[in-house]
């Protein structure tokens, strides 16, 4: 036998239901679950479409941040890709939030604009090409035509000079105004003797394969020391913190003053084609001016980057009929006057010039 409390909650169920039903006997309640319209007829259909792939953006390529460094631009940088995403959409009627699956994926679609376009490489600007100059002849004075000149420098206004070949190698004090050699000292064979340099009160003289540097004091030309070193020597200078020694290639020897060891290169190109056979050296506030042996031409060199900024032709002081040795060798500056002294080997004379 049903308990009265049963059969009471049965007559209110049922009695709910039947209010429920329209005439036609279908349903409007409200609740349960709701399926997007199809009209069709067949099942939902997603209507998704994919969010944009940032490698696709603007030009197809990757998307990259460039670092550059000098010289070569980087390639390096980061590449992002975005997830598809999807979007359901009723065919009819408004979207009901209930009827969105639970898997749609609701990222947003990635930006396609502002930073994320790719950005080219940054180039590095081309190196400007190196001045033609020309030799402009202020003075000409007498130089001795015996001497195989190797190094020359102006200090004070006394002119001093490296002079070799095997038997004839010496480094003199010169007086400029007439050729007058006033002070001298031989080098003994088998020394041949190269560039000079002035540094600290003291000449320091290359020698072309015997690897030692010969000290002379200023005042009296007495050898009070040497120092050795590897491979040639060919030109010298001193920039005042450095001497800057040449070896017939196209680098350039940076060596301590007091010691003479070597603490850097300096690598020497015109544009991207490295300068061989630099030869007499001449160290003139940030640049090297620099003989290139069997030629008439100076090079004028940047002394932190070791390229050519200036290309200078001497061939309208080459002597006529000189032999192929009596080269264009030998280059002082006069600060009194910006200007400078050019000679060469074997050569009569001597020119104070200008460039330009």
């Amino acid at each position: 036998m049903l308990r009265p409390v049963f059969l009471a909650a049965v007559l209110v169920v049922t009695a709910s239901l039947g209010a429920c039903r329209d005439a036609d006997g279908t349903s409007s309640s409200s609740g349960g679950t709701f399926t997007a319209e199809n009209p069709s007829g067949g099942p939902d259909t997603d209507t998704s479409s994919s969010g944009i792939d940032a490698d696709q953006i603007g030009d197809g390529k990757p998307n990259r941040n460039p670092t550059t460094t000098v010289g070569s631009p980087s390639t390096a940088g980061s590449e992002t890709t975005a997830s598809p995403t999807s979007a359901l959409t009723a065919t009819t009627g408004a979207t009901n939030p209930m009827s969105a699956p639970s898997s749609v994926d609701s990222e947003p679609a990635p930006n396609t604009t502002g930073s994320s376009q790719p950005q080219p490489p940054t180039q590095p600007p081309a190196p400007t090409p190196p001045l033609q100059l020309r030799v402009t002849v202020l003075q000409r004075f007498p130089h001795d035509a015996n001497a195989f000149t190797q190094g020359l420098l102006l200090d004070g206004g006394e002119l001093f000079e490296s002079t070799g070949l095997v038997g004839s190698s010496s480094v003199r004090r010169v007086e400029l105004a007439t050729g007058t050699v006033h002070q001298q000292t031989a080098v003994a064979p088998p020394v041949f003797a190269e560039g000079l340099a002035l540094a600290g009160g003291e000449l320091i003289q290359l020698t072309w394969r015997n690897q030692t540097a010969l000290v002379y004091g200023r005042a009296d030309l007495q050898l009070r020391r040497q120092y050795d070193y590897e491979g040639e020597g060919w030109g010298l200078c001193f920039d005042g913190a450095v001497l800057v020694h040449s070896d017939g290639s196209s680098k350039l020897r940076l060596r301590n003053p007091q010691t003479f060891a070597e603490v850097g290169q300096l690598d020497v190109v015109d544009g991207t084609q490295p300068v061989v056979r630099l030869n007499e050296l001449e160290c003139v506030g940030g640049a090297v001016y620099a003989n290139v042996w069997q030629t008439s031409r100076i090079a004028r060199i940047d002394s932190t980057t070791g390229r050519v900024t200036a290309w200078i032709d001497a061939s309208a002081l080459v002597p006529a009929g000189a032999g192929p040795d009596d080269v264009l060798n030998g280059i002082a500056y006069d600060p009194a006057t910006d200007t400078f002294l050019l000679t060469g080997k074997r050569w009569s004379d001597l020119y104070r010039v200008t460039f330009g």
